[in-house]
């Protein structure tokens, strides 16, 4: 029997979603798990790939949270600070590196 492989990918904004997208395309028959800080953003990029997906291939693809992510194959890191209008687009490294702990350390760290 082959084993279904799992990715989970935090960040489910517009390279997350690439991401997701590239992935299914490329390995069939995958589960793609998308966390997001805003689930219903998640949510939301699951209904649009799943869409886009069974034009050519079959993936599962579904939305959930960092336990969802356990057992995964490979966990792509898309998460960041988004870029505020009128601000440069490398001032938030100190923001996205707090952001990538907080990720790191799940919702329930101290």
């Amino acid at each position: 029997m082959i084993r279904q492989h799992k990715i989970a990918i935090v960040g489910a904004g517009l390279v997350g979603g690439s991401a997701a997208l590239f992935a299914a395309y490329s390995i069939p028959g995958v589960e793609i798990v998308l966390i997001d800080v805003e689930p219903v953003r998640a949510e939301g990029q699951v209904l649009d790939l799943a869409h886009a997906a069974a034009i050519w291939r079959s993936a599962d693809f579904r939305a959930g949270d960092y336990q969802d992510a356990r057992g995964a194959d490979i966990v792509v890191i898309t998460a960041g600070v988004g870029v505020k209008k009128g601000t440069d687009a490398t001032r938030p490294r100190g923001e996205n590196i707090a952001a990538s702990q907080k990720d790191r350390d799940g919702p329930h760290a101290r």
